[in-house]
């Protein structure tokens, strides 16, 4: 699913008016359908809807919402701007409505009943100057109110593109952002959380033939996407077609990390995993990961001998320590220029040792946000970020998988993918090390190094969320996603809704 910029989601809704051909006021009234079958599936008609609209066309849409919302038997009440800028398609809707329902924004004081759901209706994406005066009035008693806050496409005082960080009390803090037809790329920013909350995308019917010939750096990577990359076992597949990987993880006090790596990557369908890991942990191992076969562990010495084993992939980095040995063995094994994935304590030593140019093309490094600035620097806004993200990428010719919410994942040729699986409990120690086995894994089996990044993301993201499902965010613990790997591929291959 492409990601779009505000000028071109502005010419695709011109286009899709001209050539449906459709009026502007039945593309609001299908955009309003659209939301309210959203907001009659996740909340209760028996809620009052308090619907604080601005003079625009965004502010039309809602007053059709409202409209719609009072024809189902919901509460309404309506709060307008109802100077004599509003549009023509405002002015429609406006007629539509029931008089009764309609007040001034003006008139609008903070609402304390936490039963109320506040529909901000104020600004939509199009907006491109800060707010003052009356609407800032206007913000912070949405913000101040109890209620749930539900924005149409971003929250009021927020820019789509993410080119302008508004102070916190210079925009509508969203509790859930409904962005019509496709995500917004602030929404997926963490600098732009205390606004957007929770994203929903609300098709709305817009022209798929014009959107398909846009062009955007950035895309979000969804279930539709995942099953066009999954590849189902073959019928006549055996251990050896199915690859072998290696998994060189662990060190003392840090075994677990291994083992996490060493499980998932069995369970993401790799025919045979071999791991190097430490003496001390190498009976724990062969205790709780009876599948897995053990390496040689003398050293950089050993890697002529690991390599005569054609290993389809390579896993390194999870807990493997910062010692001498580790910085040794680690840049004996990039040297042989052979792709692999490469995560934690491996990274933190590229990055003391500047080795960054010594990464092997086509690998797939998991940073964390931290991780990553020690790789590449510093930086002040999301959008400078990301552009790091991207050179990185293209200068080394990998592809970089930056964990967080909506993990972003980014390749040698410059695109951007930003993941739609995941939850705030997998903020847990060990998730980033299943992360790698699945990776791992894949790349075993013959996935694309970049196919294998972005399905891998996803399965790893949908994991966690059936986890969640079954344990609650606080519950969840990483292995938690490891049981959850099968009934990810069964989603994916199934079509099954999270």
């Amino acid at each position: 699913m492409k990601i779009l910029g505000v000028d071109q989601m502005r010419a695709c809704d011109a286009f899709t008016i001209a050539n449906e051909p459709i009026a502007s006021i039945d593309l609001m009234e299908r955009a309003a359908l659209s939301c309210v079958k959203y907001l009659k599936t996740h909340h209760s008609l028996t809620s009052t809807f308090v619907i604080i609209c601005g003079p625009g066309n965004n502010g039309g849409d809602w007053l059709a919402i409202a409209r719609l919302l009072s024809a189902e038997g919901a509460g309404v009440k309506v709060y307008a701007d109802l100077t004599e800028r509003c549009s023509e398609d405002f002015k429609l809707n406006f007629e539509r409505l029931p008089q009764a329902l309609i007040k001034s924004v003006s008139t609008f004081e903070v609402i304390e009943t936490p039963k109320c759901i506040i529909i901000d209706a104020l600004y939509g994406s199009g907006l491109s100057r800060k707010l003052q005066g009356r609407d800032l009035e206007l913000v912070a008693k949405i913000n101040a109110s109890e209620c749930q806050v539900i924005a149409i496409d971003v929250p009021s005082g927020l820019n789509a593109d993410g080119k302008v960080y508004p102070k916190e009390y210079e925009a509508v803090h969203a509790d859930v952002t409904l962005s019509l037809e496709l995500p917004k790329l602030a929404l997926l920013l963490p600098g732009f959380q205390v606004f957007s909350g929770d994203m929903k995308v609300i098709p709305i019917g817009l022209h798929q033939g014009f959107i398909s010939k846009q062009h955007s750096d950035y895309e979000y990577f969804t279930r539709r996407a995942a099953q066009v990359i999954y590849r189902p076992k073959a019928q006549f597949s055996h251990k050896g077609t199915n690859g072998h990987a290696l998994i060189v993880a662990g060190s003392k006090g840090k075994m677990g990390a291994a083992l996490m790596a060493g499980e998932s990557c069995l369970r993401s369908g790799a025919g045979l995993l071999s791991m190097l890991v430490p003496q001390e942990g190498r009976a724990l191992v062969q205790t709780r990961l009876p599948e897995a076969m053990l390496e040689n562990n003398e050293g950089a010495e050993s890697l002529s001998g690991l390599y005569e084993l054609n290993y389809s992939y390579v896993g390194v980095g999870p807990g493997i320590g910062l010692a001498t040995p580790t910085r040794v063995f680690l840049k004996s094994l990039l040297s042989t220029y052979i792709p692999m994935v490469i995560d934690a304590d491996a990274l933190n030593i590229i990055a003391e040792e500047k080795w960054q140019s010594l990464i092997p093309k086509n690998s797939i490094l998991t940073p964390h946000p931290k991780e990553f600035s020690r790789l590449v620097g510093s930086w002040s806004t999301d959008l400078e970020k990301l552009e790091k993200l991207r050179s990185f990428a293209i200068s080394h010719q990998i592809i970089v998988v930056l964990k967080g919410a909506y993990t972003a994942v980014a390749t040698p040729a410059g695109q951007i993918s930003f993941n739609s699986t995941g939850n705030p409990g997998m903020a847990t120690g060990g998730t980033g090390d299943i992360l790698t086995g699945i990776l791992t894994g894949l790349l075993a089996q013959g996935y694309a190094p970049v196919d294998a990044a972005r399905f891998g993301v996803f399965l790893h993201g949908l994991a966690g969320d059936l986890a969640a499902s079954a344990k609650s965010m606080e519950a969840l613990i990483a292995t938690d996603l490891i049981a959850q790997i099968g009934s990810a591929f069964r989603t994916v291959q199934q079509g099954e809704a999270v």
